[in-house]
């Protein structure tokens, strides 16, 4: 080892002046391929080594200048793949598929097409897909737009409210008022309307659901450069809701009421009644207190309507209401026995079951 230390300090001594060289012709202004050239160190690593050289001796080296100007770099590859895009578009509206078009163009996949077309706010058709395909020029040929007679038949099969897979290519090119339409036909064949409350809305919201124009507009908004998967934001079929401080506020089925998308690890879905209250107090909801609809409608948002109580007064409201209307269902059943007197009547169980439950 002892040999080894001296060995290499005896090269250490002989490289000393060689690198006073190089580290004077460097800060002269020349780079480390130029001080590299210059003293012949032009192997694969010749660079690094002079950098190792400088720095083991406690010489500073300047920072590296960029050779590569990147944004300039970034500009040409875009206009370039704009250029390539531009063509791709051009064959599908041709009436190539989005699958035909990536694999002519480098073997893309009909996604990466269609996420090159939309990044760019390039149109794409909706086509109904029939059994029909040509593989020479990868198209499909159009269905026609169903009847009325077949969209009933349509939503009758459907179980629920939503978007039906039979006509999805059409339903990509309808309008937002056709849309809508279909929504209430459904509701009302399948004899499910909404589950908001149907009591008049306060000036400080306005109702929305999935034919509302501006809430497209602020879902689009708050979508805007994310993808299917990111997004912030989806405006169902079924989706209803009230749009205040230009947010979306969709109603819920369970008892909260409406909520606001998108869910956060550190709030949660908030609820409408609770952000109006503590915008309009300044402050946030005291631990163990609700806040309630003071005249029961829930679609009244006016700060004036949004009460603050205790968790042991709402308690004991809502038992003094279901014990009076329990009391109320009692003695409507008694006068009506009592006005039948003598007359058979099978309210007996009814009465028994309902003072059972009131006590």
């Amino acid at each position: 080892m002892a040999k080894k230390s001296k060995r290499s300090l005896a090269l250490m001594r002989r490289l000393d002046p060689l690198a006073k060289r190089m580290y004077a012709y460097y800060r002269a202004g020349h780079t480390l391929a130029e001080v590299a050239v210059k003293f012949g160190r032009t192997g694969k690593n010749g660079q690094a080594a002079i950098y190792h050289l400088f720095k083991i001796r406690g010489l500073k080296c300047r920072p590296a200048r960029e050779s590569i100007d990147y944004a300039a770099n970034g500009l040409k590859h875009r206009a370039k793949l704009d250029a390539l895009v531009a063509r791709m578009h051009a064959d599908y509206v041709g009436g190539m598929s989005l699958q035909a078009v990536g694999k002519k163009h480098g073997g893309r996949s009909g996604s990466c097409v269609h996420e090159l077309f939309t990044r760019r706010g390039l149109k794409i058709r909706y086509w109904a897909c029939s059994r029909e395909y040509d593989p020479n020029t990868g198209c499909f040929t159009g269905r026609g737009e169903p009847t009325v007679r077949e969209i009933d038949e349509i939503i009758m099969r459907l179980g629920k409210v939503q978007r039906p897979d039979e006509i999805r290519y059409q339903w990509d090119g309808w309008s937002l008022e056709k849309r809508g339409w279909f929504i209430a036909r459904a509701r009302r064949l399948l004899k499910q309307p909404g589950k908001r409350p149907t009591t008049p809305f306060s000036a400080n919201v306005e109702p929305f659901d999935y034919a509302s124009p501006r809430a497209h507009q602020i879902a689009a908004a708050m979508n805007a450069g994310k993808t299917s998967r990111k997004a912030q934001v989806n405006i169902r079929a079924a989706s209803e809701g009230v749009i205040w401080n230009n947010q979306l506020w969709f109603f819920g089925s369970n008892r909260v009421g409406y909520q606001r998308e998108p869910w956060t690890p550190k709030f949660g879905r908030p609820s409408l009644h609770l952000a109006i209250w503590e915008k309009a107090n300044g402050r946030k909801k005291p631990r163990h207190h609700v806040i309630r609809f003071a005249d029961g409608n829930h679609n009244n948002f006016d700060p004036s309507n949004l009460v603050l109580v205790s968790r042991a007064d709402m308690a004991r409201e809502n038992y003094s209401v279901g014990f009076t209307r329990k009391s109320r269902a009692i003695t409507a059943l008694l006068l009506n026995r009592a006005q039948n007197k003598g007359k058979p009547h099978a309210h007996t169980d009814t009465i028994a079951a309902l003072r059972r439950s009131a006590a």
